[in-house]
């Protein structure tokens, strides 16, 4: 495994990801294939639960799984997209089932407050918001609401579309 970190390495990221002096932790994993998308939503399970792990973004096995809601051992919350979806990479093919995942935090209390979901339409290095999926199709814990205000769409492309879920 030379120049990446392998899951023999787990306990490793996950304690210095811990013990960073930071204000947001953030893990990005990406599994192989359908084979290997377990063993990531296990350690993004492990990396919120047990080191307060803020947000895991998993990739692969190139397409959508689901967004969890999960609450660590010291009660607080994190996000885990267990896949964005695909890579966008010229030498890989496209698709419909890919999205951009964003989490809004509290600006003093650092609580997540929103997580929001952006399909898109990736094919090899090509992304549109036309042609993407359809945003409450994007299995999650929590239940998803269309973004439809006028200051949304002030600030993206017509096609694009979006969901969300507001955090208590």
């Amino acid at each position: 495994c030379s120049d990446i970190n392998c899951i023999s390495d787990t306990e490793t990221v996950l304690r210095s990801l811990s013990s960073a002096d930071a204000d947001i932790r953030i893990l990005a994993l990406h599994s192989w294939d359908e084979a290997t998308q377990q063993e990531l939503v296990n350690v993004g399970t492990r990396f919120i639960r047990d080191f307060d792990g803020d947000i895991v973004f998993g990739h692969g096995p190139h397409k959508w799984e689901p967004v969890r809601l999960m609450r660590s051992n010291s009660g607080k919350q994190g996000v885990l997209f267990e896949s964005l979806g695909d890579f966008i990479h010229p030498h890989l093919g496209g698709g419909p089932d890919n999205f951009i995942g964003r989490v809004l935090f509290d600006l003093e209390t650092l609580e997540v407050r929103q997580v929001q979901a952006i399909p898109i339409f990736v094919d090899g290095a090509i992304v549109s918001f036309s042609g993407a999926a359809n945003p409450l199709q994007l299995e999650s814990s929590e239940s998803w609401q269309t973004i439809d205000d006028p200051a949304w769409w002030g600030q993206v492309s017509r096609s694009a579309r979006g969901a969300y879920f507001n955090v208590p």
